[in-house]
């Protein structure tokens, strides 16, 4: 009588999955980026006959201004599918073995996602829990931070609030709802990190810095 090697049998069933999930991730990132071609072809083809009727017909003409919406439009519809390919080139780092990951994407008002921050934990006194870790954001805004099942031991006492910061370490970002970190879990958190206030803090790192080299001429 055969027996079938329980272990073997599901790691092979894994790969397998994990290999048309990689199939399938790669087709939708394709099939993304020909429709981001496609929108951005029919933005300047939209321009050019915009400009075209605007001199031949004045720009507030009816015709000239239904274009200018279509633009829009495109330029819309050429934004949204640049976000959904980024979010498609993610790839999200396994989970440990009774461990979690805590990941998401740092983005702006419209969904872009902002990179070069800092994805950190804090405690209740708004200080730096180390052994939580840290993570950078990469061109799409996602970060990602695995913990270990020693690492979960060591936070189980610890109420952990995530936190976004520049380089420089100006905070930009806590979150108000301490993280629920469980055993074999994924846990994702988007975090809001306005345009406006980013321009803020990096405009003070700005002045800092010309003051800074003022001081040592």
């Amino acid at each position: 009588m055969n027996r079938k090697d329980g272990p073997s049998e599901n790691k092979r069933s894994r790969e397998r999955a994990e290999e048309e999930g990689t199939w399938e991730l790669r087709g939708q990132r394709q099939a993304l980026d020909i429709m981001r071609a496609a929108s951005v072809l029919d933005n300047v083809l939209l321009h050019r006959e915009a400009r075209r009727l605007s001199r031949k017909l004045g720009e507030a003409h009816p015709r000239v201004q239904r274009l200018r919406t279509a633009i829009e439009g495109t330029r819309s519809r050429v934004h949204d599918l640049q976000v959904q390919l980024e979010i498609a080139e993610i790839e999200v780092p396994e989970t440990p073995e009774d461990g979690t990951v805590v990941h998401g994407r740092v983005m702006d008002e419209h969904g872009n996602g902002w990179m070069g921050l800092t994805v950190y934990g804090e405690d209740e006194k708004c200080k730096e829990v180390c052994q939580f870790g840290s993570a950078n954001t990469d061109h799409s805004g996602y970060y990602a931070i695995a913990l270990d099942a020693e690492l979960l031991n060591m936070l189980a006492e610890i109420n952990v609030f995530l936190a976004v910061k520049t380089k420089a370490g100006s905070v930009l970002s806590r979150r108000k709802k301490a993280l629920v970190l469980e055993p074999s879990s994924r846990q994702v958190v988007e975090i809001l990190v306005e345009r406006a206030k980013l321009a803020k803090q990096r405009g003070k790192q700005g002045k800092k810095g010309s003051q800074a080299k003022q001081t040592a001429k």
